[in-house]
């Protein structure tokens, strides 16, 4: 293990995290907020800590695949942690674990909360939560690789680890050249949304707050009621879309840059998450049509739901707690399955679904005809064996986490759907669940334990896993 590499990256995240609490600093300061000096405060110590890591640490090494799983664990928990200081000292949420369940619930992009009134938070205080999500959506450390000429080499592997899916390949030839391309296609999808929403009849501050949570697939709002406030069909269509939009891989969009529109569609998990989505949403909508009268409201409210479960946005606009069994079923296993490999979502992806279909469907070719040995393909390329097992080591650990957190949950809930459910929504990032979870996402009824049970979950499933359990193994921390 090469600590001064480790430490002179966590630095460097560190003071752009500093940086980035500006942002509602400047907010406490034009609408003459008092709790504004809790991130003056933060961010002051946040950057002198990074700039500290950084000049200690100068001329880090070459980084491995293990530096970058480790700076990557490391590197969220302290930016949990450092997030969690603005919601602490400015009293708005007195308690640490509630604070710093809010901080990861936010850059992880879960949405869950334990604010029962989201209307007595301050401006700077929605502003962060919101930029949380933003930030925690397309990752910290992606945008450090957009920012910073990092003179350590094979920055890929923070890539590799912090991004979402099976495998992560570089959009252009340099990696600093990707990571910039999926900033400035990010910016723009956010910035396109929050005027649309403005055009809807929000007000500025509520579009670019929406549209950050959105663009993270996150969940946090300015309302306690949530989305549902504005009762406008308008505002849930756009939400809809673009909820359905930052659930793609963003390759996708350089590939529309590049003008390549069919080599979009010829990717299989692209195919299969529109399928899958108007598969859903149409049912879902037959199946609640008897509960609103209506056909234009049964297809906004099953759209909205399909696409907020399945992007583990996890934002509501009706209580979906009282629909049939049916949809219930359908959200809870989108919930599960999620959205495309490279995207702001949580969840398994689409694409290790497909991987172990195909696997399985090949292990019984084999029985039928055992002398056959065929390759496993997705879009006319090879699945490596790595990749393979891979993704069922990966559904294997997701599984047997799931079912130990809702055990341990369980102690702390009045029914087996709170405890299920809210494992499933802190582990899939999606924030909302049934039982005591609601439409609303708010846990703050769980005891501490409880509460950070369900933040290594937010973690875990962020982070897809892997470096999360890297740092438990004492084989980690060995040098070179």
């Amino acid at each position: 293990m090469n600590y001064r590499t480790v430490f002179h990256n966590l630095g460097n995240i560190l003071m752009i995290e500093s940086l980035f609490m500006l942002l509602p600093l400047l907010t406490a300061a034009v609408y003459r907020e008092k709790t504004g000096f809790s991130f003056a405060v933060t961010a002051a110590f946040t950057f002198a800590a990074g700039m500290l890591l950084v000049r200690l640490n100068a001329n880090p090494d070459r980084l491995r695949a293990r530096e970058g799983f480790v700076i990557v664990g490391l590197s969220w928990i302290l930016i949990s942690l450092a997030g969690a200081f603005p919601f602490y000292l400015s009293g708005e949420i007195p308690s640490f674990t509630n604070a710093l369940f809010e901080s990861v619930s936010g850059f992880t992009t879960t949405g869950v909360t334990v604010v029962s009134n989201v209307e007595k938070l301050s401006r700077c205080i929605l502003i962060w939560r919101s930029l949380s999500h933003w930030l925690g959506g397309m990752g910290i450390l992606v945008f450090m690789l957009a920012v910073l000429p990092l003179r350590a080499g094979n920055t890929i592997h923070l890539l590799r680890a912090e991004s979402s899916g099976p495998s992560v390949s570089k959009i252009m030839p340099r990696m600093q050249s990707s990571a910039s391309v999926l900033y400035l296609i990010y910016i723009s999808l956010t910035l396109i949304e929050a005027v649309l929403l403005k055009l809807g009849g929000m007000s500025v501050f509520d579009s670019l707050l929406y549209a950050m949570s959105t663009a993270g697939t996150g969940g946090f709002s300015t309302h306690t009621e949530g989305v549902a406030v504005y009762g406008s069909s308008y505002i849930y269509a756009v939400i809809t879309v673009f909820m359905v939009l930052f659930g793609l891989n963003f390759n996708v969009y350089f590939l529309l840059l590049m003008r390549k529109p069919k080599e979009v569609f010829r990717k299989t998990e692209v195919r299969i998450y529109f399928l899958l989505f108007f598969l859903a949403a149409a049912t879902i909508a037959l199946s609640v049509y008897h509960i609103y009268g209506s056909a234009e409201e049964s297809i906004i409210y099953s759209a909205f739901m399909t696409a907020a479960f399945m992007t583990s946005t996890g934002f509501s606009v009706t209580d979906y707690t009282i629909w049939p069994l049916y949809p219930k079923i359908m959200l809870l296993l989108l919930a599960i399955v999620g959205s495309c490999a490279g995207s702001t979502c949580g969840s398994l992806k689409i694409s290790r679904i497909v991987i172990l279909a195909k696997t399985a469907f090949a292990n019984l070719r084999r029985l039928s005809s055992p002398r056959s040995v065929k390759s496993i393909k997705m879009d006319g390329k090879n699945i490596s064996k790595e990749t393979i097992s891979d993704v069922h080591a990966f559904v294997t650990i997701y599984m047997m986490v799931l079912i130990v957190s809702a055990v341990l949950l369980s102690l702390d809930s009045d029914s087996l759907s709170t405890a299920i459910s809210a494992a499933i929504a802190a582990l899939s990032n999606v924030g909302i669940g049934f039982g005591s979870v609601g439409t609303t996402g708010d846990v703050s009824f769980f005891s501490p334990f409880s509460k950070y049970v369900l933040c290594f979950n937010m973690l875990a499933g962020r982070l897809e896993i892997f470096p999360v359990l890297l740092l438990l193994m004492p084989a980690t921390w060995k040098k070179y």
